[in-house]
């Protein structure tokens, strides 16, 4: 079924919680098989892209009319987190390619437009306008973090210009998700990490000190997934993609993101300093080091950075 004949609302937090339960018992490590054929459109070529390849399978295609998209599949029996999570990235694109357009951030700004959902009986598939660009990853790192740096303040603008039904369509991820989901992300990361159980449990219980600092912080539009390879650029314009953990939460979050992310390249102290990359939180860097931690739980180098961040 295409987007028109079905009525879409955002996952409830029941469909969040049991479609991480699913997630966590399910098996990633196999690699998606992509379909060679989705509705009108035929596969090109695959697109191997380490953060997204075992949850989702990703290609580029071409209709009839030989018009390139790219197109984002989820496969399963059971609609897991990353079926919700595609389900998520077609709303929130719909709400913020039209609010990019709308204001003068598009001169720069763009976001790919999301052009339909198809939905068949095992799978989901998101079709998006392609963007020939080229990857943020592949420029020098000060570049990345001046370019993260400006589309996070362009994030905190159109937060200026949510209306109270816009805010209704979007996701949100309010403090007190956090407490009550961190039971569970702690008993996780002990888990995969056993010998790292007192390291856990002592930068948890230290960072409960900020949570005040973060209740009253408010909410505002943010990405979640501030990573380099889900940005492009092509003649003069910065494409903004993977949405799709995209929410209504704490202005510290894509600031927590952008400081782990480029931490591990090891930047000068300046440098940081004049884009304004800090730790405005201590419980939310620790509540995201432990997340990506089990993230990355296969992940040998991965995990044990962002362990190591725990005590820092």
């Amino acid at each position: 079924m295409k987007t028109k004949d079905i009525k879409l609302k955002k996952p409830t937090m029941f469909q969040i919680i049991f479609g991480a339960l699913i997630s966590l018992f399910k098996n990633e490590q196999i690699k998606k098989e992509v379909p060679k054929i989705i509705g009108e459109y035929r596969l090109i070529s695959e697109i191997e892209k380490d953060n997204d390849f075992r949850r989702f399978a990703v290609g580029i295609y071409e209709n009839n009319k030989r018009e390139k998209v790219f197109i984002k599949t989820w496969i399963g029996k059971v609609r897991d987190l990353s079926y919700f999570s595609l389900l998520n990235e077609y709303l929130v694109n719909d709400l913020l390619y039209r609010k990019i357009s709308q204001t003068t951030l598009g001169d720069k700004i763009k976001t790919p437009q999301a052009l339909e959902l198809i939905q068949n009986k095992n799978s989901a598939s998101l079709v998006f306008e392609f963007i020939d660009g080229k990857s943020l990853d592949k420029y020098p790192v000060e570049y990345q973090i001046e370019t993260l740096s400006v589309l996070h303040n362009a994030l905190l603008e159109i937060s200026k210009t949510l209306t109270a039904n816009e805010k209704k369509t979007l996701t949100k991820r309010t403090t007190l998700f956090y407490i009550s989901s961190l039971p569970f992300i702690v008993f996780i990361a002990c888990i995969y990490n056993p010998r790292s159980v007192i390291k856990i449990l002592k930068s948890i219980f230290k960072s409960l000190l900020s949570i005040a600092e973060l209740y009253k912080s408010g909410l505002v539009l943010a990405h979640r997934d501030f990573h380099v390879d889900n940005i492009l650029l092509l003649d003069n314009n910065i494409y903004l993609t993977d949405c799709e953990s995209m929410a209504l939460t704490s202005p510290f979050y894509d600031e927590t993101l952008l400081f782990l992310e480029f931490q591990k390249k090891e930047p000068s102290i300046e440098l940081f300093k004049r884009y304004e990359v800090v730790i405005r939180n201590s419980f939310l860097k620790a509540y995201i080091s432990l997340h990506s931690a089990i993230s990355f739980h296969d992940d040998i180098a991965n995990r044990a950075y962002y362990l190591t961040q725990l005590n820092q």
